[in-house]
């Protein structure tokens, strides 16, 4: 039972008696039914201080209180000023400081001169606040997420040091000779990624092992990470990854990067332009949230102003209407317009990635290190207000340069982008190149989905070239492309695009027609279909019509079915995803047919606990029948993992992880995992060492956790972990602990009298360390205390007098005491 459910009882008759007979659960196992409460709420004739739960349309923590003889509350100042200071405003706060008496507490008499209102109630034990609308802050309501939801608290700690290797292993079985391999087993090949971090750094290493290449160990990159999660920016050393915005080339350089990645601060809600409003309620109000005239969120709201930030709106222009409806019936419009994309970023917000080096490229199986072809590349972005977003981006070597801005523009009518670069050569010289989208999507009203209409031209010089270009490779003019979709009913959807490419020279203009429909039969049956009409000077003209089928048969088996007129392709397929996280058996099938050839193909993968299993076969006939290629592999997919001196094996980690095992008390019983729902396991410890669960990193994140066949009345604890790794972090965590016995029975004085209503706390005499246990009496002087171990054990009641008892706790889960009597009283010992 918590604290607060165990004060309850203490306060009234009516929770003392059912306390006791909750305790008298050890003994006889028979639950009495408690007898109606009295009127009294503190019937002990003695004040009593409770810490209780504080509330104001929602939980706000806990303060602490006084009950009086005379059933008078007195709430702790500092614990409610604390509590409402960020509803409240710093008059408001600075007034109820003023009323607090001279021991520092308030009395709902005195704060309801401010308007304020204190009720506590017995039966719920906790203290409900009402704040006046002159005192409230004004707030802010983020509608696009979830904020009703909190957190959770982060309780583990990651390891100081950890890593992993995820590893693919396969090997091939040709049936008959291909033009560059002999027909028989093939050498196996192994790719690692060597992953891990120490402190906040961490580190990334990608190897190949292939006895067939030409370079039988390859190392395709390696580097250092380190991450300030509270500003959003990465830095990393050694072989970065490749970035690139607007016209930029996405170049292998090794060096160092510096970039803003609001991943990291997976909480922040405003990376992406919004649109936000204010409104003032006088009263208890509904408010509508109507985007494209259908109703999103419903909310009610006390009174107070808020800052409605983050409209769930729809990618495109969006008509948005706030509705407020009070009590009454009266009702207020707000209507406006925003438009909305992902490539608009908030006012303020900026992003970036600057890195400087030398070129690195992967030839040959190996990275080719130029110290003598130093290169420069990045971009700034930021949103200068909700509506526009302006950019800038640089790229520079020892004979080539590329400078260029961008500017976007969200408004009613739609997203505008402008794109503007500039290049120089030192053979070819300058150019130039410039583009132009133009996106728009409305909301349908009286069909489901969106009318999207994207527009674009593109103009470049004779002379532009990007930094990798070793030439000038600009052979179009100009270019422009435009489409249009769509939904014609509420199961099709149908599209239609065009392009054209004005040839440069002796180059022919290309141009093209694409059209495009999606037949939605119902929730199992899929239908896509459509046509294209291409002309261009090294195919010519082609026309394709291709049609394909998707029918699902329950949540995990599907079939389908296509074909198409250019290459003669027919193809079926079936497949089955997996119903379990583990041991289970995902499988397809397929068999096509095109003008030169016909191919037969099947995969099946067994998903196990410690990692997965591939077996694919293809074969490939040609029109006469005969095999021209067939080949069956084999490929296992895990990793293993080190963290706090554990060593585990399981699935693919792809960014952090936990090792997670039994505690000594628990013996070899197994931990298991749960998945996504409670009925399911993700991973689970044996024979081969701790459960390997994999991990995000920097969200909070719950690893809920149980024991098989785990002992009566063994304390397992909350059942979750909480985390919040860092990049590449790995986590040891213990299940079960030493302090899993529950002791209960009657705690008596020196006259043989039960000692009623008292509190204290239990502290081990043989381990320092170990954690203190709350200890409660009811009337009868019944108590049950939980978290202790095997040992010696003080416990001490405060109070007049104070009281001492010894108890010497077996090895056992559940430990019944009887009558104890205390050891040392206020005026001595026994």
């Amino acid at each position: 039972m918590t604290a607060t459910t165990l004060m309850a009882f203490l306060v009234t008759p009516h929770g003392a008696f059912a306390w006791a007979n909750t305790l008298d659960l050890f003994d006889s196992g028979v639950i009495v039914t408690a007898p109606p409460a009295p009127a009294r709420i503190n019937s002990t004739q003695q004040d009593i201080e409770l810490v209780v739960p504080v509330r104001e349309r929602g939980p706000l923590g806990q303060a602490t209180i006084i009950i009086g003889a005379d059933d008078s509350i007195r709430i702790r100042a500092a614990d409610l000023v604390g509590l409402l200071r960020s509803l409240i405003t710093p008059a408001a706060a600075q007034s109820l400081t003023g009323l607090a008496n001279d021991q520092g507490y308030l009395t709902p008499e005195a704060v309801r001169g401010l308007g304020f209102d204190l009720v506590f109630d017995p039966g719920l034990l906790d203290l409900a606040v009402s704040v006046p609308l002159e005192a409230r802050q004004r707030q802010t309501f983020e509608l696009g997420f979830d904020t009703s939801v909190t957190p959770p608290t982060v309780t583990d700690r990651q390891a100081g040091f950890s890593a992993y290797v995820n590893y693919r292993a396969s090997i091939d079985y040709l049936h008959r000779d291909t033009g560059s391999r002999e027909k028989g087993l093939q050498a196996p090949r192994f790719d690692l990624d060597v992953n891990g971090s120490v402190g906040p750094v961490a580190f990334e290493n990608l190897l190949t092992i292939d006895a067939d290449a030409p370079e039988a160990f390859q190392r395709n990159a390696s580097r250092l990470i380190y991450d300030q999660s509270d500003k959003a920016i990465r830095w990393t050393v050694g072989d970065l990854l490749p970035e690139g915005n607007s016209f930029q080339s996405a170049s292998d350089i090794a060096g160092l990067s510096v970039a803003r990645l609001y991943s990291l601060r997976p909480n922040d809600r405003f990376v992406a332009s919004r649109s936000s409003r204010s409104i003032t309620l006088r009263e208890a109000s509904t408010v509508d949230i109507r985007i494209n005239g259908a109703t999103v969120r419903t909310l009610t709201l006390q009174p107070g102003t808020y800052d409605l930030q983050d409209l769930p709106l729809t990618q495109g222009a969006n008509a948005v209407e706030i509705v407020v409806e009070g009590p009454s019936g009266a009702r207020e419009v707000i209507s406006f317009d925003f438009f909305s994309d992902a490539t608009l970023l908030a006012p303020g917000v900026d992003e970036f990635y600057f890195s400087g080096g030398v070129r690195a490229p992967r030839e040959f199986g190996s990275i080719d290190y130029r110290q003598d072809d130093p290169i420069v590349s990045g971009f700034y972005r930021r949103g200068i207000n909700a509506q526009f977003t302006a950019g800038a981006n640089l790229q520079a070597t020892k004979d080539a340069s590329l400078v260029g801005a961008e500017l976007v523009y969200g408004g009613g009518w739609g997203l505008t982008a402008f794109e503007l670069a500039v290049s120089n050569r030192d053979i070819e010289g300058g150019g130039y190149v410039a583009r132009v989208e133009h996106r728009v999507f409305r909301e349908l009203k009286t069909l489901p989905g969106q009318e999207t209409f994207d527009f674009s031209i593109e103009m470049r010089s004779r002379e532009f070239a990007t930094i990798e270009q070793l030439g000038s490779a600009t052979n179009f003019a100009y270019q422009a492309a435009a489409r249009y979709s769509r939904p014609l009913s509420r199961s099709l959807t149908a599209s239609i695009g065009a392009d054209y490419a004005k040839g440069r020279d002796q180059l022919r203009d290309r141009y093209g027609v694409t059209t495009f429909a999606n037949w939605r039969l119902n929730y199992e049956t899929n239908v896509n279909f459509g046509a294209t009409y291409n002309s261009n000077a090294i195919r010519g003209e082609e026309t394709n019509v291709f049609v394909n089928l998707t029918r699902r048969f329950g949540a995990r088996r599907t079939v389908s079915a296509g074909a198409e007129s250019r290459s003669g392709l027919v193809r079926a397929g079936y497949s089955r995803a997996p119903e379990r996280s583990l041991n289970d058996w995902a499988y397809s099938v397929d068999v096509s047919r095109t003008n030169e050839a016909i191919g037969l193909n099947g995969a099946a993968v067994y998903i196990a606990n410690r990692g997965e299993l591939e077996v694919n076969h293809a074969t490939v006939f040609d029109n006469d029948g005969e095999i021209a290629n067939q080949q069956t592999s084999l490929r296992a997919y895990g990793s293993v993992g080190y963290a706090g001196g554990r060593l585990g094996i399981g699935r693919r980690v792809y960014d952090s992880f936990g090792l997670v095992s039994a505690h000594s008390s628990l013996g070899r019983r197994p931990v298991l995992i749960r998945g996504v729902s409670a009925l399911e396991e993700s991973a689970r410890s044996g024979p081969l060492g701790p459960a390997l669960v994999p991990l995000g990193s920097y969200y909070p994140q719950s690893v809920p956790y149980d024991v098989e066949d785990l002992p009566i009345g063994y304390d397992l604890g909350s059942g979750l972990f909480q985390v919040q790794p860092r990049l590449h972090s790995g986590y040891a965590l213990t299940v079960g602990s030493a302090y899993y016995v529950t002791a209960s029975g009657v705690m008596m004085d020196d006259q043989g009298q039960a000692v009623s209503l008292r509190s204290g706390r239990a502290v081990s005499l043989d381990d320092r360390d170990a954690p203190q246990a709350d200890v409660v009496t009811n009337r009868q002087g019944r108590f049950a205390v939980s978290g202790l171990s095997a040992g010696r054990w003080r416990i001490t009641l405060v109070g007049q007098p104070a009281l001492i008892y010894d108890i010497v706790v077996p090895d056992t889960t559940l430990y019944r005491a009887g009558e104890i009597r205390p050891t040392v009283t206020a005026g001595g010992s026994r």
